[in-house]
């Protein structure tokens, strides 16, 4: 059974959360990867902003975390959320015992197509809960995502699970979901604010910046066996937003590392 070892880092050193972004949001942005070892350590980051006008910006604390246990038929697992108006639950981020994980980037809003022969509705029926709950691998969190109906989707969500496999699930330009693995000769695979499926759609002027960092020291740290939680680190850090705050723009509020393969 695995359990989540969560690393903090970036401008504020305390467990908060991000709430779902919107388009009202100005500025949001985020940054998400997944890296594998030669000696299959499994990690995936995820570097958490807030804007302006976020909630979380005058309440750093007032995100938190939530652990579900164990119960018959669903996994143990914890999400970083917080309480939306106070009472309803709002995750961005999340890990399961089985060594599965998850986190979010915004992208521009697109327009689904209805699929009203799918059983479970987005923002009805806790979407990112009954994936951790029901899901052990990469390959069953696609299957049961594509059992959703999106009205919309302003998101791209990044999978990994504990055996190296990582997937970016996108809101394709077509209506339908897009999947982008990471390929077998590749150790990492990357998620900012532009859309993977469109790439022309995007969020943020340093969306690229902030994703082409992440490759090229990911690809540094794992080509010369530097990998490991700290070193991994190092590249969250890079990717923070650092002094956004002060011109009013978003900024990372903090950053996690999940190790998806050690108890």
């Amino acid at each position: 059974m695995h359990h989540a070892r969560i690393l903090l880092t970036g401008i504020a050193a305390i467990l908060v959360a991000i709430a779902p972004f919107s388009p009202s949001q100005k500025g949001v942005a985020c940054t998400t990867f997944m890296a594998v070892s030669d000696h299959q350590l499994v990690i995936l980051g995820d570097s958490e902003d807030a804007g302006a006008d976020h909630p979380l910006a005058n309440n750093p604390v007032g995100g938190m975390v939530f652990f579900l246990p164990s119960s018959s038929g669903q996994f143990g697992r914890m999400h970083l959320g917080w309480l939306w108006q106070g009472k309803y639950r709002s995750f961005q981020a999340g890990m399961n015992d089985q060594g599965l994980a998850y986190a979010l980037t915004a992208v521009p809003e697109v327009s689904m197509n209805r699929h009203p022969e799918r059983p479970f509705l987005h923002g009805r029926d806790s979407f990112y809960d009954r994936i951790l709950r029901k899901a052990a691998t990469v390959e069953e969190a696609i299957d049961l995502t594509l059992q959703f109906n999106f009205p919309s989707c302003w998101f791209q969500i990044q999978y990994a699970d504990a055996t190296g496999a990582s997937a970016i699930i996108s809101p394709g330009t077509d209506g339908e979901m897009e999947i982008t693995m990471c390929s077998p000769e590749s150790s990492y695979l990357v998620a900012a604010t532009f859309n993977v499926a469109d790439p022309n759609q995007f969020i943020g002027r340093d969306s690229f910046r902030r994703h082409t960092i992440a490759e090229e020291m990911l690809e540094t740290i794992t080509a010369h066996d530097t990998f490991n939680i700290n070193s991994f680190s190092t590249v969250l850090s890079a990717v923070a937003r650092q002094r956004a705050f002060l011109l009013g723009g978003s900024y990372t509020v903090y950053s996690t590392a999940y190790d998806l393969t050690n108890s």
